[in-house]
Formats: structure tokens, C-alpha cells, sequence
């Protein structure tokens, strides 16, 4: 839902830069004041879009009140890059913006754990998996549900029991009777799945990755904002007769 969303915004975005480059260039802002004013009316968005899913959400998964203010701030995160990379990429104009955030998608995709274990990409290509947001959102996502439910069916807790749990009579499988067993357990299928990471950290990657992107959407907007030098043959118009003297009297 956040990708497709933000190929719509970078088709709206690059129709919508064209009149703002012109607008830049008569003076009428400066680069900063316009990536400012839109960064905030994005941070606007971004926390009613998550609001609004956030509320059906709950209403039918029937997910642990407790982990409301963590899935929320995971909504933010996640829809924060994928704004901010929308943002980036408009200034490739619609087909190209286009082109480039599809391949965005597709990186956060396989880089998430989902399909492919991290411990089974080679390096270098490893690196993509570490900085995934969709592989710390997947993580984080399942730490805040399972984390924040007390108790489930199906096992009981065995200290005796290496894994920590043992299957109630009529289970024939079961992954856990906590929600950290049950990470634990779900981790051996998908290692993107892990209890031991902390929430804030999955948190942060996702808003370091937001805070990359935006930094350099900025660089972008005031490189193709930036006045254009003239090739001038000297600064002042003595040293300009100076050199002109020079080119007539050269053979």
C-alpha cells in the first residue's frame, strides 16, 4: 500500500516541480523554504495516513491494545521513507521518478527476509538486507504484536524444556506459549523475524533511512535550482581589456 501510493505521489510531485523550479528561479522562494514547507506538510500527511489504517486495523485484526503507539510509530516510519523517496525521485520527471521508485520497491521487497534469509545473500549484496526498512518494519511489526500478547493456546511454559515451552496434549505443533517463543520459533523459518532486536533500534533504521533520503532530495532541489555561472574571460573590465588586448595582438 505505501509503494503504490507513492507512485502516485511522484507523478503528482514532478508535474507539480516543474512550476516550482520556475518559481525558484524568480525569486519568488529560495530551495530551502519550499523542501521546509513541504517536508512539513509531509509529516502532516504521513501521520494522518497512518491514523487512518491504524483505526480498521485494530477494529478487525482484534490486535493487543498495547502495542497501539508501537504499530502506529512503525506506520510512520515506514510511510515516511516511502515518502520521502517519492519526493527524491519526482525530480526525475514522471516516467523515470516512475521507473525508479518500482525499483525501489522491488529492493525493499527481497531485501525484507521475507523470501530470502539474510545469512543466505553473498556479500556485498548482504549490506541490502541490514538497511531494508521493509526487513526492520517486518521485524519490528512482529515484535510489537507478539510481544504485547500475554498468552496463547495451543503450549505451556516448561523451564525444563530447552525451548522453553512444551506442546499441550491434543498440539501435535506448536511454536510457543509467550510471544518471544513464538519469534524465536518463527525465526528459524524467517530469520528477518528476531526477538532479540530492540524496537527502538528497528524504529530507527527506518527513520535513518527516511532522514537519507530527505537530505538528499534536498541536494537534488538545490542542484537543479542553483544559478547558473556564466563563463565570463574576467572578473572586472580592466582585467576584461586586459585580455581582450591579449587575443589582438596573439597571431
Amino acid at each position: 500500500m505505501p509503494g503504490m501510493m507513492s507512485l502516485q505521489q511522484v507523478l503528482t510531485n514532478a508535474m507539480q516541480w516543474a512550476k516550482v523550479k520556475r518559481e525558484i528561479h524568480a525569486g519568488l522562494y529560495g530551495p530551502f523554504a519550499y523542501w521546509f514547507v513541504f517536508s512539513v506538510f509531509s509529516v502532516i500527511v504521513v501521520f494522518l495516513i497512518a491514523l487512518t489504517l491504524l483505526i480498521p486495523l485494530y477494529a478487525f485484526a482484534d490486535y493487543p491494545a498495547k502495542s497501539i503507539g508501537q504499530v502506529f510509530l512503525l506506520f510512520v516510519a515506514l510511510f515516511s521513507t516511502f515518502d520521502a523517496a517519492a519526493e527524491l525521485f519526482c525530480y526525475d520527471g514522471r516516467e523515470m521518478g516512475a521507473v525508479n521508485m518500482l525499483g525501489l520497491m522491488t529492493f525493499y521487497a527481497l531485501g525484507s527476509g521475507a523470501f530470502v534469509g539474510g545469512d543466505d545473500i553473498i556479500w556485498p549484496f548482504r549490506i541490502f538486507y541490514h538497511i531494508s526498512p521493509a526487513h526492520w518494519y517486518l521485524t519490528g511489526m512482529h515484535n510489537a504484536i507478539f510481544k504485547n500478547i500475554e498468552d496463547f493456546s495451543g503450549a505451556v511454559v516448561d523451564s525444563s524444556s530447552s525451548s522453553g515451552f512444551k506442546c499441550n496434549e491434543d498440539q501435535i505443533v506448536c511454536h510457543g506459549a509467550t510471544g518471544e517463543q513464538i519469534l524465536r520459533s518463527l525465526h528459524a523459518i524467517y530469520p528477518a523475524i528476531d526477538a532479540s532486536v530492540h524496537f527502538g533500534v528497528a524504529v530507527g533504521w527506518i527513520f535513518l533511512t527516511t532522514a537519507v533520503l530527505k537530505i538528499m532530495a534536498f541536494a537534488r532541489i538545490y542542484a537543479e535550482t542553483a544559478p547558473k555561472k556564466l563563463n565570463r574571460i574576467a572578473p572586472t573590465p580592466g582585467a576584461a581589456a586586459t585580455e581582450t588586448s591579449k587575443l589582438l595582438s596573439s597571431p
